[in-house]
């Protein structure tokens, strides 16, 4: 299950990078009055916070556009954090191979 916190930035006098900073904080801190503590903080080009939940993970995540609350299952977790961390590994490879 996914719930949009944010609607898209419009054109006035704060950025986009402004309204989805400050929707991502005000999402995390409601979700850590809720729940407590996350287990897991991803900072970063792509923040994400973490939660333990019965039924999988509550996390919360800024996009480019919007930010996302939306519980998900371990496994689909597990498949996405081991995609990335490929994808980091292929671009390590790539930096080393453009040293030679």
């Amino acid at each position: 299950m996914v719930v949009k916190v944010s609607d898209p930035a419009d054109k006035g006098t704060v950025t986009a990078t402004e309204v989805n900073r400050d929707a991502f904080a005000t999402a995390v801190r409601a979700v850590t009055d809720v729940v407590g503590e996350a287990v897991d903080r991803r900072p970063g080009e792509d923040p994400e916070v973490r939660w333990p939940a019965t039924s999988g993970t509550l996390r919360v995540t800024q996009g480019l556009y919007f930010v996302e609350l939306a519980l998900v299952s371990e496994k689909y977790l597990r498949r996405r954090d081991e995609a990335l961390e490929l994808s980091f590994e292929d671009e390590d490879d790539e930096a080393a191979g453009d040293a030679w």
